[in-house]
């Protein structure tokens, strides 16, 4: 594989590496790194038409190519790096970092060498480490019998992070350590490691920066899936041991990793400044699975890309990547098995809690058990956040999942609980057959009895009322319904005065001014709740124009008798008062008058009014609304005025 001069300015930048593939640096090379620097070293772009933006490179990592049976086995696919936002998680920026000669910006990158790159606080959208999965304002939680399989997933001190000082990877070897101090802890290892099993080998990717990242270790990439890389599952499986190490450098400026199998590229790349990392992994036999290597000569992080799949490869260079061939090999045994784990993170978006499955892949569209070591059932939607609030199915059925999303393990039957809602609610439950009950909502019977569960929560109405099919219902203290004939229980004007209701006067005629308002009170409302609906209605017709003999809907217009009699409709007064008779029957031109002599209506005391009251004026009338201010219906409009504007006549009460 040839090295062209864009490659090795790229390589000592960190903004793009290009393995040797074993064979030893030519000494043309050699001197163009020494004299190009360090890894702080910054250099132009590529000329325009000598590879795609960055922008279109980045959409094909991840969703857009198809996966073979066979092939990567990613669990799910990164978001093109353009759909998400500013900061990466963990703090990697969202365009890299482009190198400075003073080796800044060590700060950006959480898969470095350096501990402190890990720390979930160093950025905004990151998930704090240990601290996530109990944020106060999150519904996300970690709940009791979580701690057996979550310690590592909270990000606490038991976490197997990204390399550190003294940590390397694989081979135990002192990051940093100069290639002959390693090689003999690199002898050690592969001597300790020959009869271990292959390795899972782990890819993540950054939504922010688009970059890929493979480790042969589990508790790193727990880590990074903790603090915002998405996880990808399974891409390889790796040998326990060979004599072909797959070395991990890091370069602390870009933020950017890089693997290669070649001993002369690390020493190069170490000379340069990149931070050696000990060996990731190792390669099998060139009659194994090839893993092949994607350039993206504009990309300043995850310039590289790995993958056993030779779809994604050829959809990669489609798309103007750089085809390089074969990086190294995987084995082709099966995928070790792990221990289930949760992880609440923000990979996604939003806060959420997820569950990777012993076959190391996320939970999908599926329940998760208590045998896989999850401590109770929850259900995975297809996104693979799991259910953490209780939600209507669609299915005549509410879910009822707790914060951490543990499913209801009721029996079938009724159950009282304070665990949904904080207060006692009357449930009735349904047994799935998978483990879990749901709640049967929407109206059902049981027992010779009707009962309303309510969809959104999927408790049963109890002590309250609910409309069904344009009529009322009452639940008692159990549930049972019962119909509400008059449209109104608990408080009400006495018998001798217009009554209120939560149903709707009837219809006089037919045509535009056979208009009603329709009641918006419900059964049980008190006095208060009453009079503010009314004068909700009221305020609803301001800068309404005014029209004799009009009691139309608000904009349309009305006069003032018009004005009372909507407001009355609209807590379900039936009086003789409608739009269809105030606009064809003369007696009806004058019911500011007709209702100062309405015996239904009670009088009082000027001094005596209140919000709600109605004022009368000799051939006129307004609505109370305080302060001796009415909702006033006069030419050319309904607003606010003085109730001293003419000589008061009465004052009349509408609610008793």
């Amino acid at each position: 594989m040839g090295l062209d001069r864009m490659h090795v300015a790229a390589w000592v930048t960190g903004a793009s590496v290009i393995a040797a593939m074993g064979a030893a640096p030519t000494a043309a090379l050699a001197e163009e790194i020494a004299a190009t620097g360090t890894a702080g070293a910054v250099v132009a772009s590529p000329a325009e038409g000598q590879a795609p933006a960055a922008v279109e490179v980045r959409e094909s990592v991840g969703e857009k190519f198809a996966v073979p049976a066979d092939g990567l086995d990613t669990g799910r696919q990164g978001t093109p790096a353009e759909e998400v936002g500013d900061s990466a998680p963990g703090g990697v920026s969202a365009e890299g970092s482009t190198a400075d000669a003073d080796g800044g910006n060590e700060q950006q990158v959480v898969s470095s060498s350096d501990v402190a790159s890990a720390d979930a606080s160093a950025s905004g959208q990151t998930a704090q480490q240990g601290g996530s999965e109990g944020e106060a304002d999150q519904r996300v939680t970690q709940g009791p019998d979580d701690a057996a399989t979550d310690d590592e997933a909270a990000g606490g001190s038991s976490q197997s992070v990204v390399t550190q000082q003294g940590d390397a990877p694989a081979d135990g070897g002192q990051a940093g350590d100069s290639p002959s101090q390693a090689a003999a802890a690199d002898q050690a290892a592969r001597a300790a490691q020959a009869k271990a099993p292959d390795s899972n080998m782990y890819r993540m990717y950054n939504p922010n920066s688009g970059e890929h990242f493979y480790t042969a270790q589990l508790g790193e990439a727990r880590m990074l899936f903790g603090v915002g890389w998405r996880w990808e599952g399974i891409a390889w499986m790796a040998p326990a041991s060979s004599d072909a190490p797959v070395y991990r450098l890091y370069n602390p400026n870009a933020g950017d990793h890089h693997y290669t199998t070649s001993a002369a590229e690390r020493d190069m790349l170490v000379k340069a400044g990149w931070r050696y990392e000990g060996i990731g992994w190792y390669s099998a036999g060139a009659n194994e699975v090839p893993l092949y290597r994607q350039y993206n000569p504009n990309a300043k992080a995850g310039a590289h890309n790995f993958t056993a799949n030779k779809g994604e490869n050829d959809h990669l260079v489609g798309l103007g990547w750089r085809g390089e061939g074969i990086s190294w090999y995987g084995t082709r045994s099966a995928h070790q098995a792990i221990q289930g784990f949760w992880t609440v993170t923000r990979a996604y978006g939003s806060l959420q809690r997820y569950w990777v499955g012993a076959d190391a892949s996320l939970a999908t569209s599926r329940v998760i058990t208590p045998d896989e070591g999850a401590g109770y059932y929850a259900l995975a939607a297809s996104d693979g956040s799991v259910y953490h609030t209780v939600t209507d199915l669609g299915d005549g059925t509410t879910l009822l999942a707790e914060s951490n999303g543990r499913l209801c393990a009721s029996p079938a039957g009724w159950m009282v609980t304070t665990t949904y809602t904080g207060d006692y609610r009357r449930y009735w439950v349904v047994d799935t057959g998978k483990g879990y009950g749901v709640a049967r909502n929407g109206l059902f019977s049981q027992g010779g009895s009707q009962y309303y569960g309510v969809p959104s929560t999927g408790y049963v109405v109890t002590n309250g009322c609910v409309r069904l099919a344009g009529a009322w219902y009452y639940g008692d203290a159990d549930g049972h319904l019962s119909k509400l004939t008059t449209g109104k229980i608990g408080w009400q004007n006495p018998r001798q005065y217009y009554q209120v209701s939560a149903y709707d006067v009837r219809k006089v005629g037919s045509g535009p001014f056979s208009y009603i308002r329709h009641s918006v009170i419900s059964p049980d409302a008190t006095r208060e709740q009453v009079v503010r609906a009314f004068l909700q209605t009221a305020r609803l017709y301001l800068g309404t124009p005014y029209k004799w003999d009009y009691a139309l809907a608000p904009g349309v217009g009305t006069d003032c008798a018009g004005l009372v009699q909507s407001c009355m409709e609209s807590v379900g007064m039936q009086t003789p008062y409608n739009s269809y008779d105030h606009r064809y029957n003369s007696w009806q031109d004058h019911n500011a008058n007709n209702m100062f002599a309405d015996p239904k209506i009670k009088k009082v005391a000027v001094s005596d009014r209140q919000p709600g009251d109605i004022v009368f004026y000799k051939g006129h009338v307004g609505i109370y609304v305080g302060n001796d201010t009415i909702i006033n219906a006069y030419p050319p409009q309904v607003e606010y005025d003085s109730m001293w504007r003419w000589t008061v006549r009465g004052i009349g009460r509408l609610f008793v």
